[in-house]
């Protein structure tokens, strides 16, 4: 088995992933009633919420990555038949 981490597959310096990441932490703490901080500086957030974000963020990531590289590559075999 593969020492490597998930996280040393994402490219987590892509722009994409970045924003992806962005996106995800704010719906999640909209979801759990968490305030989103005014000025994007989580450092404020209680402890106790950033903890439930990131393991809401470490289950839901893998799967949105994933979902993402499948829709990138029947985009792909669409425009290779047509």
């Amino acid at each position: 088995m593969s020492s490597m981490s998930r996280s040393d597959k994402w490219n987590l310096e892509d722009p994409e992933i970045r924003d992806m990441i962005e996106r995800l932490k704010s719906e999640i703490a909209v979801e759990y009633g968490i305030t989103l901080p005014p000025d994007g500086y989580w450092g404020s957030v209680p402890s106790k919420d950033l903890g439930t974000i990131g393991s809401q963020l470490k289950k839901r990531l893998p799967l949105v990555i994933e979902h993402q590289k499948r829709s990138q590559s029947e985009k792909r075999r669409v425009r290779r038949k047509s």
